[in-house]
């Protein structure tokens, strides 16, 4: 599957701006420690969670993620889930080998350490396996996990003492026609009292990085609003023109 940016039959939409780490998704494969399953090249022929009828970015995400080993749903024996959710459960019932995971503590990933050990099959390093992940998805960046950090620290064994993994971050998106006026106090405000909306939304207050309000992966223009406010704080850079310039030429009149 080969996920085009910003394409469809979707009304015209512009990005007012992109999260920050507070609220980005980094996903790896997993698989069980009672597998012969070391590394995510070791998937071929293997029972993998596919599907995710209800979730287009996770089926981006997986096809991005296989691409990492050079490989495709055809290359695995796939089983249809129509959600996260039951991707891991057939992982824990040992109705599949692997499934894409967030690597946290909830319940669903408690319950698979419990059933079969669980086992992180950390992305493929190389360039060329790196660029195969971003032409699927693009927009997806490589995140950095050590062993000891409290989201996986719990997990007995099966992880590296470093793992890398994809993750996207999330956008505040409105239609090409929202007032310029409203995106630029929308980002402004968001910028110079996130600690304040913290008392609503958690991750402003935890881990929410101001300057991390934009960058140049992002596959949705920027609302011309938001570019009035970023270019005032000096955020505006010669690289988000050029990426702004080559999202509006791909889709002209949108």
């Amino acid at each position: 599957m080969d996920l085009e940016p910003y394409t469809g039959n979707a009304p015209p939409l512009r990005c007012v701006f992109i999260s920050s780490s507070g609220m980005d998704t980094s996903q790896v494969f997993v698989t069980g420690r009672d597998t012969d399953i070391f590394k995510r090249e070791d998937l071929k022929g293997r029972k993998v969670s596919t599907g995710y009828l209800g979730s287009p970015s996770l089926q981006g995400m997986l096809a991005a993620h296989l691409a990492n080993a050079n490989l495709t749903e055809a290359d695995v024996k796939g089983r249809v889930a129509a959600s996260f959710a039951e991707g891991l459960r057939f992982l824990i019932d040992g109705r599949t080998d692997a499934a894409v995971a967030v690597v946290r503590p909830y319940p669903l990933m408690q319950e698979l350490e419990a059933a079969r050990g669980i086992r992180i099959l950390s992305l493929n390093e190389s360039p060329e396996a790196i660029e195969r992940a971003k032409k699927i998805y693009p927009g997806v960046f490589i995140t950095t996990t050590k062993r000891d950090h409290p989201f996986v620290k719990w997990i007995k064994d099966g992880v590296p003492e470093e793992f890398k993994g994809l993750g996207y971050s999330f956008m505040l998106v409105a239609g090409k026609d929202l007032n310029p006026g409203a995106a630029y106090e929308i980002v402004k405000c968001v910028f110079n009292h996130y600690k304040e909306l913290g008392s609503m939304l958690p991750a402003f207050k935890k881990d929410f990085i101001p300057e991390r309000m934009l960058n140049a992966s992002v596959t949705v223009p920027y609302h011309e609003g938001s570019i009035g406010y970023f270019k005032e704080a000096g955020m505006w850079t010669k690289e988000l023109e050029n990426r702004q310039k080559e999202l509006l030429v791909e889709n002209p009149g949108r």
